[in-house]
């Protein structure tokens, strides 16, 4: 079942990508050809300047856009999770200017799934926690033992809001995670989240069991 909803879910997301690299970009770039070759029958300089300012725009429209087909893309699980993380974490640098950190601890070697899932996660959950108002730091970690791996994203923007959960409720509301939330709980993985008091700071914690077992004991199924 795993295997079946990541491999839909990374179809839809190289589809997007392939969309927006052949639509969205291809125009873009025509644009930027176009004023190039309108600039040339201008003759007042601050006519030029303008035009200048609008295809440097462009250009950076561009940029940004192509950074998000590479968030889009799905990665490739054969690189490994360490290299994965180090790749959102550096997308989300170059892409806002946040200071990012990885700390990886998990040395054992990981179902290709459960890189694919935690690399989605990872995606989903760095590119909210940087765009909270006033991030500028957002640390990922990765520890674990025999039983399962836990990934935890935290910054320190302003605070998240912590959804309450009702009574016989597991579910967490973890912002960037509503559509993979269910696929973690679906192979008996957990979904939490915190808030500091003080109102700045969040903290995503993903915990993945390994086959078979979970921190409660229950089949993973994976």
């Amino acid at each position: 079942m795993l295997a079946v909803l990541l491999d839909v879910h990374l179809a839809e997301r190289r589809a997007m990508a392939e969309a927006l690299h052949d639509d969205a970009v291809q125009v873009l770039v025509a644009t930027t050809m176009r004023l190039e070759l309108f600039s040339r029958r201008l003759t007042d300089p601050v006519d030029q300047e303008a035009l200048l300012r609008l295809t440097s725009n462009v250009r950076d429209g561009i940029d940004r856009l192509r950074r998000l087909i590479g968030r889009t893309g799905p990665a490739d699980p054969t690189r490994g999770l360490s290299i994965a993380l180090h790749d959102v974490a550096s997308e989300l640098a170059e892409s806002s200017g946040v200071v990012t950190h990885v700390d990886y601890a998990y040395r054992a070697e990981l179902d290709p799934r459960l890189v694919s899932l935690l690399t989605l996660v990872a995606q989903a959950t760095v590119t909210a926690a940087g765009a909270r108002d006033r991030t500028k730091n957002v640390s990922i970690s990765v520890h674990g033992d025999t039983a399962g791996v836990r990934l935890t994203v935290t910054d320190d923007g302003t605070a998240a809001p912590v959804a309450p959960v009702r009574a016989g409720e597991r579910r967490v509301a973890a912002p960037g995670l509503e559509a993979l939330q269910p696929v973690v709980e679906l192979v008996g993985g957990e979904v939490s989240m915190s808030a500091e008091p003080a109102g700045t700071g969040t903290a995503v914690t993903v915990w993945l069991p390994l086959a078979g077992t979970t921190e409660s004991g229950r089949g993973a199924g994976v």
